[in-house]
């Protein structure tokens, strides 16, 4: 899943930024969760950034490169 686009993030901050709105109401506008309002505020509070953070590389793998070779031999075999 993509990230929202940085301007969509600026559009929200810039709206819980007026109070005017409740996080409830902005979410509702922008069709965000209450949640994400909430992250995005503490992001920008914590660090000073509102942009999505870099995507996981996700798990490491269970085999080592050795064992994968072996395993790509054993099934050409």
């Amino acid at each position: 899943m993509e990230g929202l686009s940085l301007d969509l993030r600026e559009r929200i901050c810039t709206a819980c930024d007026e109070q005017t709105e409740t996080r409830q109401e902005v979410a509702d506008r922008f069709e965000v969760s209450r949640s994400f309002v909430q992250k995005l505020l503490r992001r920008r509070r914590d660090s000073g950034s509102i942009a999505a953070k870099p995507h996981g590389r996700g798990p490491t793998p269970r085999i080592g490169e050795r064992d994968r070779r072996r395993l790509r031999d054993l099934v050409k075999a």
